[in-house]
């Protein structure tokens, strides 16, 4: 884990990490907190054992201005465990510099596991372009391939969603979309995706099964 200070003067500065291979960890292949400038680009991540209950990928936080995590490999698999594949949360960028999550391949899989894909948390002015995503295993019935949320407020939020592909054969849902992302309209431009769920709905938007 790496994490800077509590100010964002004090954050992590243009940090890159490129072509690293992440195995063999207990519960998160890479954690980054209070981070400005991030650059992650062709990294791979896998483990198919977790000593603990839950089981990450990347889990990034309080990431500010602009950041690509570009071109990585994520490949996890354990059961009776939380595997999520990449986590963000609290991402603060602007509309001159947007950041982007691009060409990322995800693959999760487990048994009686219950499995999330892509799950971001309180994001503006992000680019999330040509991404893949993969859920295998059995019994995941509140798995999903995408999580979005955020806080309510009263601006609408300025991200984009495009050609991405997300499949969960688990079972559970494609996407889920809670209710302050609908009410802010997360997504400005979201279109020419290719999502797919062998779960009896679809997703869920604002609680409400689709």
């Amino acid at each position: 884990k790496l994490y800077g200070g509590n100010t964002p003067e004090n954050y992590i500065q243009n940090l890159v990490i490129s072509g690293n291979q992440c195995s063999d960890f207990q519960i998160t292949g890479m954690m980054l907190e209070k981070v400005s400038n991030l650059n992650v680009t062709g990294n791979l991540v896998t483990q198919h054992s977790a000593a603990f209950t839950e089981l990450n990928g990347f889990y990034f936080i309080d990431i500010s201005n602009e950041f690509q995590i570009n071109a990585n490999q994520i490949s996890l698999s354990r059961n009776d465990v939380i595997v999520r594949g990449m986590i963000m949360q609290n991402i603060n960028v602007d509309a001159q510099q947007p950041g982007l999550i691009s060409n990322n391949f995800i693959s999760l899989g487990g048994q009686q596991s219950l499995v999330y894909g892509l799950y971001i948390f309180i994001f503006d002015n992000i680019r999330i372009l040509h991404n893949s995503i993969n859920l295998y295993g059995t019994a995941g019935a509140f798995s999903t391939a995408l999580l979005f949320d955020c806080q309510a407020g009263p601006t609408m939020l300025n991200n984009t969603f495009l050609n991405n592909i997300a499949n969960n054969g688990l079972g559970g849902y494609c996407m889920i979309y809670n209710e302050n992302a609908v009410a802010r309209n997360l997504f400005s431009n979201c279109n020419y995706n290719n999502l797919r769920t062998t779960g009896a709905w679809f997703g869920m938007l604002a609680n409400n099964n689709l």
